[in-house]
């Protein structure tokens, strides 16, 4: 069976020409060009059940939720999945370094221009063959990253960033379920904020 590619992008042109690269070569494709039906999309899925994608091509200046703020919240979805997330913008050329410097910082696995499809298709293959470890990489060092935080203190249950780091120790042990209930407790707190 092909790799399934989920393109997220508001730009419709920019979808379809995607979706004909891809195709061409050999991947199955879904898209969605209203950044804020993504979450409720992948929300159907629960931990536990097959990924419905196996690669995510993001847009990050889109109107509505930013591909920034979206980035987090697959973050969250895709290392629970093991899903690769790869950036296809022009936000490079519109000043938005910071959110591109901000989405590695989260475990992006790269970043494309959008005027180089024959690149985009080469960091797709590189994704898909070394997904799982490169997400193990990200989640060893977002854990050490907050470990450090929490080195000399006990954390609070009711701390965002106490919450991913015992998830991401649950993660790094194979425990799915222990690191979901810890997943939703975080999420559930940032959204009440």
């Amino acid at each position: 069976m092909a790799p399934h590619i989920l393109i997220i992008d508001d730009e419709r042109e920019t979808i379809q020409s995607t979706q004909l690269l891809l195709e061409k070569n050999g991947y199955e494709v879904s898209s969605i060009d209203d950044s804020t039906k993504v979450v409720e999309f992948l929300g159907k899925f629960r931990l536990g059940k097959p990924n419905p994608v196996d690669l995510i091509v993001l847009d990050l200046d889109m109107p509505g939720i930013t591909g920034g703020e979206l980035f987090k919240q697959l973050r969250d979805w895709c290392l629970a999945k093991e899903v690769p997330v790869v950036v296809y913008t022009a936000a490079h050329t519109r000043g938005k370094n910071e959110l591109i410097k901000d989405a590695f910082s989260r475990g992006l696995f790269a970043v494309v221009p959008k005027a180089c499809p024959e690149y985009l298709l080469m960091r797709i293959n590189a994704a898909l063959k070394s997904k799982s470890g490169f997400l193990g990489l990200q989640v060893s060092i977002e854990k050490q990253q907050l470990e450090e935080k929490y080195l000399y203190e006990k954390g609070s249950l009711d701390d965002p960033d106490y919450l991913r780091y015992m998830e991401l120790c649950f993660l790094e042990q194979g425990e799915q379920i222990l690191a979901a209930a810890y997943r939703e407790k975080r999420m559930r707190l940032e959204s009440e904020k």
